[in-house]
């Protein structure tokens, strides 16, 4: 995993780095879960209100993307950049 200039930045020697790629995984991880706890506690919050979620079918949209957000930033993206992320 390597953040930005992070992983080629020569302030940083080789433990240094890795030091901090570790620390910035576990943030992340610790963020994610906080994350999913909050977005647990304001649903229940919610659907004690009375909204109901309903199940979406996200098939249609992802599709559609997977045709035309390439072509929107192929003069952006460096090539194979949307088939890295999309996997």
């Amino acid at each position: 995993m390597c953040t930005g200039r992070m992983c080629t930045d020569r302030r940083f020697n080789a433990a240094e780095r890795e030091l901090l790629l570790r620390a910035l995984g576990e943030a992340t991880r610790w963020h994610n879960r906080e994350v999913e706890r909050a977005e647990t506690t304001y649903r229940t919050e919610l659907e004690a209100a009375g909204v109901e979620f309903v199940p979406l079918d996200t098939e249609p949209f992802r599709r559609l993307a997977r045709e035309r957000v390439p072509r929107l930033f192929e003069k952006v993206w460096k090539p194979g950049l949307y088939e890295r992320i999309s996997e």
